[in-house]
C-alpha cells in the first residue's frame, strides 16, 4: 500500500487468509535509524474480524508477532549487508 524510502516506512493494503474470510490483517513498519538494533525497527500489526455486518478490531495481543516481524527485518537487513559489503 504505502512505502516511503525517504520517510521509512511501509504499510500494507489488508492481508486476508482465503481460509479464514472473516479476518484480516495490516501491518505498519516504521524503519527509524540505519542502524542494526533492536530498536530500529517498529512493527505494528493489527488485525479485524468481520461479525456479519461490519469489521471490528480484535483485542487479541500482537506482541510477539510484531517482535518476529521486527527481528526478521533486522537479520534479512543484515544478511543483506554482509552480501554486499564484502
Amino acid at each position: 500500500k504505502i512505502a516511503d524510502a525517504f520517510g521509512g516506512v511501509i504499510e500494507t493494503d489488508w492481508i486476508n487468509n482465503t481460509d479464514m474470510p472473516d479476518q484480516r490483517c495490516a501491518i505498519k513498519i516504521l524503519i527509524k535509524t540505519k542502524d542494526f538494533i533492536s530498536n530500529g525497527v517498529s512493527a505494528n500489526m493489527i488485525c479485524q474480524s468481520f461479525n456479519g455486518t461490519t469489521w471490528v478490531l480484535n483485542n487479541e495481543d500482537l506482541y510477539e508477532a510484531n517482535r518476529e516481524i521486527e527481528n526478521s527485518i533486522l537479520s534479512l537487513a543484515r544478511k543483506s549487508f554482509l552480501a554486499f559489503s564484502g
